[in-house]
């Protein structure tokens, strides 16, 4: 069986402070950041005891990065131009993720310029001609 790699490429050191105002502190009440070296693990059906044979026999598990807000990221929020793409499928609860997601980018980060990419990946393409749309909190 191929061993699937999950390695993604670092962009660089984060240097940006997030605009978020979490806490650094464990067990104080108050939402954490994560930290950049916590991970979970692919296998979540593998037991404690699988994943202790696994460590004891030198292989190392499959880990991903746990996803959530940093203290330090890469890019100032002031800069940056998000773009919003799905596959284009009819996907029910899609437009509350996507409503989230602008709410989120716009309100806790202060990403103003947001982008909407019409007809899933069909958008990119420049001979459909399909354009952008601008997303707000209130569109």
């Amino acid at each position: 069986m191929e061993k699937t790699s999950f390695a993604i490429e670092n962009l660089g050191p984060c240097k940006v402070l997030s605009p978020i105002n979490l806490s650094t502190v464990e067990g104080d009440f108050r939402a954490n950041y994560v930290k950049p070296n916590q991970c979970i693990r692919y296998d979540l059906d593998e037991s404690r005891d699988e994943h202790s044979k696994t460590l004891k026999s030198g292989r190392d598990p499959i880990l991903l990065e746990k996803a959530g807000p940093r203290e330090l990221i890469y890019f100032s929020p002031q800069h940056v131009n998000a773009g919003i793409c799905t596959c284009g499928g009819l996907c029910p609860g899609l437009n509350d993720v996507i409503r989230a997601v602008v709410r989120c980018l716009y309100s806790r980060y202060g990403v103003t310029r947001i982008r909407g990419v019409r007809y899933g990946f069909k958008g990119f393409l420049s001979d459909q001609n399909f354009g952008t749309m601008d997303l707000t909190p209130e569109l």
